[in-house]
């Protein structure tokens, strides 16, 4: 029966082209839509440890040149602090391979951090093997040298293990310019790519690499400087002029710039969680709409087939076949056309991951992505099917051989 249903594929493909554009179409655009959403909802996840408790998301508007500060120092002289996460600076500038790089470092501490950016090569920092003197890092891969994964730099006497490459359009916690000074802080202002920061103010010769936190922490504690931002997690019964006196702390001892704001993290869920809908519900609806189309060119292609294949549909059942084959034959035929365009719809998606048009697309393949492939080929399928069963049960073969001469 399938070897029958695929020469059925066959035959009518001519005929199917146009519907097989549109449900690679509308496979691609799941495909991307689905991704957009994941990479979002993780990005959010990969920090949704901060959203239920009471912290205090804290900003700088600007970067003061700062003094060096371990999260073990800001926690013993801040009061009521349970943890503290922030976006770790080094400051680095050296020499690689005979030519003057700025290699800005940027760390977060993976224990309460969890997203990370896809590499496209090696492994990421935290996971590779730690050792004493040697400091794990991924670099962006603008990198104009090729450092090869497994392979030790030294810049300023620090030893540094490349295990790895990450794009500059992924999606990195800390590497960020745009914090808004609006007070609608969301949980995207948290995170940034190079490539957005490349364009908004540094120059074309900056590079960023992504230290393991555990290797800095260790290796490198008189070069910690802070970042825009932290997130401080407070201890429930703290109170308002507590907080406030830790404000003061930040600005005095540790050289925090007096253009400081402070929001409540689960406000910023809030806010998040908004921008979210505002951004998505649009997508979904225009994509709800184009499913619809396309299952209105279903219909009419099913049912033009159908029309085309009664000869054959005649004879089969004079020759043995029951209308119950007839429709998994039927059923075949679309199940070869759905296959092809869902190999066709990766191929493409997979090309315009990695090509220049790409252009910031998200794209992904995990467990969201297949349901909602299964999701639209099961009412393809299920579309497609329905039609010549209602079409072909009420005809008789003798009719339909005597409609076909």
């Amino acid at each position: 029966m399938f070897s029958l249903g695929f020469s059925e594929f066959l035959k009518n493909i001519k005929n199917n082209i146009l519907v097989l554009a549109e449900l690679i179409l509308i496979y691609v655009a799941a495909i991307f839509m689905m991704s957009a959403i994941s990479e979002q909802y993780g990005l959010i996840n990969g920090i949704k440890t901060f959203f239920d408790r009471t912290g205090t998301f804290v900003k700088q508007n600007t970067i003061a040149a700062g003094t060096t500060v371990t999260d073990e120092e800001l926690l013993e002289n801040l009061t009521g602090v349970e943890r503290i996460v922030r976006p770790v600076r080094t400051n680095l500038y050296g020499d690689i391979d005979g030519n003057s790089y700025n290699l800005n470092f940027i760390t977060n501490n993976s224990d309460y951090v969890k997203s990370i950016p896809r590499l496209t090569e090696g492994r990421w920092c935290e996971d590779a093997e730690h050792e004493d003197g040697i400091i794990n890092i991924v670099l962006s891969d603008n990198v104009p040298f090729k450092v090869p994964v497994g392979d030790i730099v030294n810049l300023e006497g620090y030893n540094f293990r490349v295990t790895g490459y990450y794009g500059i359009k992924e999606m990195v916690f800390g590497l960020t310019n745009t914090l808004n000074t609006d007070g609608s802080e969301s949980y995207i202002n948290m995170y940034g790519t190079v490539n957005e920061f490349l364009e908004y103010n540094a120059p074309s010769y900056e590079y960023y690499a992504i230290a393991s936190y555990e290797d800095v922490n260790r290796e490198m504690k008189d070069r910690m400087y802070s970042g825009l931002f932290m997130i401080i997690d407070y201890y429930d019964d703290l109170s308002e002029q507590d907080i406030e006196k830790n404000m003061d702390i930040l600005c005095t001892k540790f050289k925090y710039t007096a253009d400081v704001d402070m929001f409540d993290m689960r406000n910023i869920y809030t806010y998040s969680m908004e921008l979210l809908r505002i951004k998505f519900v649009p997508v979904v609806v225009i994509f709800g709409l184009t499913f619809i189309l396309t299952l209105t060119c279903i219909f009419n292609a099913a049912s033009l087939n159908v029309m085309r294949e009664q000869h054959n549909y005649g004879i089969y059942f004079i020759c043995g076949n029951n209308w119950k084959n007839t429709v998994i034959l039927s059923f075949m035929h679309w199940v070869c056309l759905s296959v092809t365009a869902l190999i066709a719809a990766g191929v493409i998606s997979a090309f315009v991951r990695v090509s220049n048009l790409y252009n910031g697309l998200a794209f992904s393949f995990g467990w969201m992505n297949i349901l909602s492939l299964m999701v639209i080929t099961v009412l393809i399928l299920i579309f497609a099917v329905l039609l010549p069963f209602v079409m072909l049960r009420k005809m008789q073969p003798v009719n339909i051989l005597r409609n076909n001469e």
